[in-house]
């Protein structure tokens, strides 16, 4: 309640209660998630509360985790009825009154009932039941039920399904419990408890009553009945406000600002400079770990490597408002023992004063003590940055990867090499080999020779030998360290990449995501997995979080406007894939996806001319050759590019005679020339039995074949080959690249041989789909012109109304 207020030469001020104890908030950010029972005497005592101001005419509008205090004797304390709206009548117009204004639409969107975030004017007390049950929710599951980068996004999920099942994140929550949850979370108001005192009472008998619950404390009763006192007493007083629980911490998570990780210096011989980056992503690694800190991924921090960009510009450019700095040197004493200097800095930025040094301090320490001077250092910034650390966050700040050194640079050696070509990877597989050669229990190097084995696979000649060390690294990491999100990470690799099994791929990410909440590589992952699944909302969500966690990494960026490709929003597409051009210009991915989406909106004059304004630097083959093969763009290439992708070599395209001959005989059968694409559909012909020879089946081997055999006139044989390459891609389950390519080729392979019918109901299925191509690209693509005037195509075609 307020005691007292007034004006102090200007300055408006009121008093309050002090409450002893903290809010639910913090207890959450130190614990992550609470035990079972102590979360449900949590949601029982503040619905007991809540009944009470429900039953005086009141509605909270605002229950979170920051309004819910924790006292020291043990009872949960209701707070801030700041935007609260009266239940009550008015007898002059018959409308409710509100503390707040109305039409507007308040509270906190991760916690916030989908009719109060729908702006409905008029709420009851069933607003406050679906709070508080995404309260609850998150002491069980670590989060919210919903959540996302922004409100719109928390939003629109929201109110497009219903919550996810507890269980799945917290198997411990007894199955009546779950019910009891999903009953107060229900989306329609009509569907859930009646009143708070229901909500209550079936949580207890739910937990007291399942098989294998543990029996209450007595003593719960009476503190329901003295938290009622202490609400009825502020709403009885008619305070707008309660307590507004204060406290000053200086912590990242506290104001959502992010902590990044520059590359540590190597000051001295260049040859060690890979050890300096190991040191810098094992201690990036350690904090990711920590959900309390949203850290800025290793591909945006890496890119200030000796930038001559001042403090406050890399942290503007990157979103952060601590920046973690640091020199390595080595150095060798009288008695020949390798010795490491490392001189971490921790600094706060600021938008209105220089850059201030929170925390500075050198090692001076020998290679065999290096672990401890990561974990010191971890642990310091992250008591800097007010972060409370639990004992398994402690545990896991300073565990050893290894305890062989020899082991560990090989370790880092293979981390060095970034490269995706092949024979960067081998080299980077040798090293990561000799890592667990020399400590078989090393699980970050199991996880890494994993993670290559499976990349390998897809970038090569797909071998099954490749496959089964991919499986068996991953599976061998995990078992060594269950807590370590990377090994998670590969295994969903091997999953989505080599198995094809994204469920499995997503569940292991899911896993890696709770490990590690604010780890990039995993959101911008999920994300596309989940979109994969058809979950596309969701999905852009996870990209959206990971674009924020690592504001510069192309892959992130190229993730983000890819999803907004396929949802045809066109504009925000091409504005994420300038984004990326700003932070690479020469990366290829974004100049074709801009250039995708001028085609989306039937702009091909604009996609042409953004292939053209590229720097002078960009290889004008190595551009041509990327859209002619990938999303098969060879028809945005102006004349120029045409010709020139038509002189290029199998060696512009890595070698792959298939997708060289492919290309080729795309683009001459485009320009109406049958004796070349014919020339060129017999080599790529070649090239693919030679590979279905030597592997496993290939979805899209299979639909190349379809169309090289349709170019050469074979007609059966296309269709042969058609419909084995689309059943294989369909089993994928991949919404996102496979079932929607597969559909585009079979629909080229149908317009090849002259199928109209066909064609036009594969190209149907593709705008009812998210994906690329819209009705304004049909108008545009000369692809479908022998389909132009068929009174089907054309009502596909002007679909959109034009």
């Amino acid at each position: 309640s307020v005691h007292d207020s007034g004006n102090a030469n200007g300055l408006l001020w009121f008093s309050m209660p002090y409450v002893e104890g903290e809010t639910l908030r913090s207890r959450l950010d130190r614990e992550g998630q609470l035990p079972v029972d102590e979360a449900l005497r949590i949601t029982r005592e503040a619905a007991q509360a809540l009944q009470y101001a429900h039953d005086h005419g009141v509605v909270h509008r605002d229950i979170k985790p920051e309004n819910l205090l924790l006292t020291t004797d043990g009872n949960t304390l209701v707070a801030d009825f700041g935007i609260a709206q009266a239940l009550t009548a008015d007898a002059s117009n018959g409308v409710q009154q509100r503390l707040t204004e109305t039409g507007l639409v308040v509270g906190t969107p991760q916690y916030m009932s989908p009719e109060q975030a729908s702006g409905e004017r008029v709420l009851d007390a069933r607003t406050d039941m679906y709070s508080l049950g995404a309260v609850l929710y998150e002491m069980l599951a670590g989060e919210p039920p919903f959540t996302g980068p922004n409100a719109q996004t928390v939003r629109a999920k929201m109110l497009s399904g219903d919550p996810p099942l507890v269980r799945r994140a917290r198997p411990a929550v007894v199955t009546g419990v779950e019910a009891a949850l999903a009953k107060a979370l229900a989306p329609a108001p009509a569907d859930r408890f009646t009143t708070m005192a229901d909500f209550a009472r079936t949580l207890s008998t739910a937990q007291t009553t399942d098989p294998g619950a543990a029996a209450l404390p007595p003593s719960r009763a009476s503190r329901l009945r003295v938290q009622a006192t202490i609400v009825a007493a502020a709403v009885l007083l008619g305070a707008a406000l309660l307590l507004v629980w204060s406290r000053t911490r200086n912590t990242a998570s506290a104001n959502g600002s992010a902590l990044a990780v520059l590359p540590f210096e190597n000051d001295g011989d260049t040859s060690n400079a890979y050890f300096a980056d190991g040191i810098t992503d094992e201690i990036r690694g350690k904090l990711t770990a920590l959900p309390a800190l949203r850290v800025i991924a290793r591909a945006s921090s890496n890119q200030y490597r000796r930038s001559d960009k001042s403090p406050q510009q890399i942290a503007r450019e990157l979103g952060a408002m601590y920046l973690l700095t640091g020199t390595v040197r080595w150095e060798t004493s009288p008695t020949h023992a390798r010795r490491v200097r490392v001189s971490p800095e921790l600094v706060q930025m600021s938008q209105e004063s220089a850059p201030r040094t929170i925390w500075q301090q050198t090692y001076d320490t020998t290679l065999a003590d290096v672990f401890q001077v990561q974990s010191a250092v971890a642990s310091k910034v992250a008591a800097n940055l007010g972060v409370v650390l639990n004992a398994p966050a402690q545990t896991q700040l300073t565990q050893k990867p290894t305890q062989n050194l020899a082991a560990y640079e090989a370790y880092l050696r293979s981390t060095a090499f970034d490269g995706g070509d092949l024979p960067t990877l081998r080299r980077a597989l040798a090293n990561a080999e000799r890592a667990v050669s020399l400590d078989s229990s090393f699980s970050a190097a199991w996880a890494r020779v994993g993670y290559l084995h499976a990349v390998i696979f897809s970038n090569g000649n797909q071998s099954p030998a490749d496959a089964e060390t991919a499986k068996s690294a991953t599976d061998r990491a995990i078992g060594l360290d269950s807590a370590d999100y990377r090994s998670y990470v590969a295994r969903a690799l091997f999953w989505r990449i080599v198995a094809s099994d994204q469920a499995r791929a997503r569940a292991d990410l899911e896993t890696a995501h709770r490990l590690a909440p604010s780890a990039a590589e995993v959101l911008r992952t999920l994300g596309q997995v989940t979109a994969s699944a058809g979950q596309w909302d969701e999905g852009l969500a996870y990209i959206r979080q990971a674009v924020l966690n690592d504001p510069r990494a192309p892959l992130t960026l190229d993730r983000l406007s890819r999803v907004l490709l396929w949802l045809r929003r066109y504009p925000e597409s091409r504005a994420a894939a300038e984004r990326g051009l700003a932070a690479n210009a020469e990366y290829l991915g974004f100049i074709e996806a801009r250039a995708l989406s001028y085609a989306g909106e039937g702009d091909l004059a604009g996609a042409r001319a953004s292939l053209r304004r590229v720097p002078a630097t960009v290889d004008r083959a190595a551009l041509a050759a990327f859209v002619a093969n990938y999303w098969d763009g060879y028809w945005l290439l102006d004349s120029a590019d045409a010709a020139l992708t038509q002189t290029l070599t199998p060696a512009a395209f890595d070698g792959d005679r298939t997708v060289w001959g492919i290309t080729h005989a795309s683009l001459y059968w485009l320009h109406g020339d049958t004796l070349r694409s014919r020339a060129y559909a017999d080599s790529t012909l070649v090239a693919i039995d030679l590979a279905l020879k030597q592997g496993a089946e290939n979805w899209q081997e299979y639909l190349f074949r379809g169309l090289a055999f349709a170019m050469r006139g074979r007609r059966d044989e296309a269709i042969r080959a058609r419909d084995r390459g689309l059943a294989l891609g369909i089993a994928t389950g991949d919404q996102w690249s496979n079932i929607p390519y597969a559909r585009h080729v079979a629909a080229r392979i149908d317009v090849v041989l002259g199928d109209r019918e066909a064609a036009v109901g594969e190209l149907r299925q593709l705008l009812e789909k998210p994906y690329m191509i819209s009705p304004a690209w049909l108008r545009i693509d000369p692809t479908w012109n022998p389909l132009r005037g068929d009174p089907r195509f054309e009502k596909l075609a002007h679909s959109d109304g034009k």
